[in-house]
């Protein structure tokens, strides 16, 4: 004990000097963490992905305990998806009779994946989970609403006056007339709603290509997600005409993603700001049960997306969209319960605009419960405008089987 004064003293005299040091020698940082950049956490994730092999996800074994698939010749990974989620998922698909479509569910306290289902239906082979193929429809949404934030210190309560709730979006509407400007939605009402006219307005008034560059380039498109398979970048570009980045601005054809992307998104904001790693292969064995790869036991997280501020603005606009935007059917039963009780989801809508009957992509992306997130999940499904079988029910469905898989467990709202 008598040398505790020594010991703090010590410690007290070390907490002077780093920040001496730091400032006398230029490029050092003492204590602090390095985040890798995109192109070292693509090379690192090739090489997980050489030592993992080719996993085989279509041809999943799923026991009382866990689920396995081949991964190469006498191979077998051993994955981290849940045995009951998964079967939900797998159910969820076929009852919801998805031609084409899927889901990725993870648990953002480890970045390990607990549910991932694919359909590849018709002409199109494309895998949605890993493949940037589909219209980031109103999804993108989320990236300009960042944007707003860090550049305009805008908030989920800032109002965006236009003229007509109904309106469907004219470049003249981008011109501000307080006379007919009487109608003033918050920015979170907007998202959750996806109400493209007042949208369109701000990110014209206060964003240019930049800016919206680098948040989406923050939040990865452009570069591939590290993960234990294969993964297409997603495609994203502002042209240099206003009506060009009005349309990035609103998610329309410049942007293109995968499901995985969508994941990110949702996970970014329900982790406070921060991206963590995907993982899905806990370890892989060669014959005999020698193990060839062993995933990290701690969770991986590459890079600081957003400010815990952006982050929680963010957290309140997606939670808008469960409670009175496009989520709130899916979201509540015809009581207007929600269909979770006290647990409550946080997320954005996103539909393809076509004519009634015609093939229509759906997308829901978000996370649960609210307050203390466990979970993020991204759906995407291309099927009949109309049909039961859009993202957001899949999305719901499948979140059901991981809150029922955990009925032991008492989550917070």
């Amino acid at each position: 004990m008598k040398y505790w004064p020594a010991i703090v003293s010590a410690l007290v005299a070390l907490a002077v000097a780093i920040p001496v040091i730091q400032e006398l020698v230029p490029g050092i940082r003492l204590f602090e963490r390095v985040e890798a950049t995109p192109v070292q956490q693509e090379q690192t994730s090739a090489v997980s992905r050489e030592a993992v092999g080719d996993v085989e996800v279509d041809r999943l074994f799923i026991g009382e305990t866990g689920v396995t698939a081949p991964a190469g010749p006498g191979r077998s990974a051993h994955l981290t998806l849940d045995p009951k989620v998964q079967r939900a998922a797998d159910a969820a698909v076929k009852a919801r009779r998805i031609p084409h479509g899927g889901s990725v569910l993870m648990d953002v306290r480890t970045g390990e994946i607990l549910a991932h289902v694919s359909r590849r239906g018709g002409n199109d082979k494309s895998d949605v989970i890993t493949t940037a193929t589909v219209v980031g429809t109103d999804i993108f949404k989320l990236v300009t609403a960042a944007a707003l934030v860090n550049v305009a210190g805008a908030t989920a309560s800032t109002p965006i006056c236009h003229r007509d709730a109904g309106k469907k979006l004219e470049l003249e509407d981008l011109i501000e007339d307080e006379q007919k400007d009487t109608w003033c939605p918050s920015l979170a009402e907007v998202l959750a709603r996806n109400l493209d006219a007042p949208l369109a307005r701000m990110a014209y008034r206060e964003l240019d290509k930049e800016p919206l560059e680098k948040t989406a380039q923050a939040f990865g498109f452009g570069t591939p997600v590290p993960f234990d398979l294969p993964v297409q970048a997603s495609r994203f570009s502002v042209p240099s005409t206003d009506e060009g980045l009005i349309r990035a601005a609103l998610g329309a054809e410049s942007v293109t993603m995968s499901a995985m992307q969508g994941l990110v998104l949702a996970s970014v904001v329900a982790s406070q700001g921060m991206m963590v790693q995907p993982v899905l292969v806990r370890k892989v064995e060669a014959a005999g049960g020698r193990v060839v790869y062993a995933a990290p036991k701690q969770p991986r997280y590459l890079r600081r997306v957003l400010s815990q501020t952006t982050a929680e603005e963010l957290k309140k606009m997606m939670f808008e969209t469960t409670e009175i935007g496009e989520g709130f059917r899916s979201f509540h039963d015809d009581t207007g319960h929600p269909v979770f009780g006290e647990v409550k989801v946080a997320g954005v809508v996103g539909a393809e605009a076509v004519v009634k009957d015609a093939e229509q992509v759906t997308w829901f992306v978000g996370f649960a419960p609210v307050q203390e997130p466990q979970v993020a999940i991204a759906a995407v499904v291309r099927n009949r405008r109309g049909a039961s079988g859009h993202a957001t029910a899949l999305a719901v469905d499948i979140l059901r089987g991981y809150f029922e898989s955990r009925k032991g467990d008492a989550p917070n709202t």
